[in-house]
């Protein structure tokens, strides 16, 4: 399950809230045209935010989530 799904779904159900809006923080990391939904700024994609990482893994240590289960099916040449 992508990251950004995760953050979403954690808002919903209200154990996640984004980050606050800085305007005086410059652009964050080389993908200028990259958003990050959690950070509301630009500088990198919501799927490959560290601290929503951290923050989510935060979540699962806590006990305020489970850990979405992991899929592992074979690629379609390897069935």
């Amino acid at each position: 399950m992508p990251l950004s799904a995760v953050m979403r779904s954690c808002i919903e159900n209200g154990v996640l809230s984004k980050l606050p809006i800085n305007p005086s923080k410059p652009i964050q990391g080389r993908f200028a045209d990259q958003d990050c939904e959690y950070h509301q700024c630009k500088g990198h994609s919501t799927d490959n935010c560290l601290k929503l990482r951290h923050d989510i893994q935060d979540l699962i240590d806590s006990g305020k989530i489970t850990k979405p289960p992991e899929h592992n099916e074979p690629a379609p040449g390897n069935r």
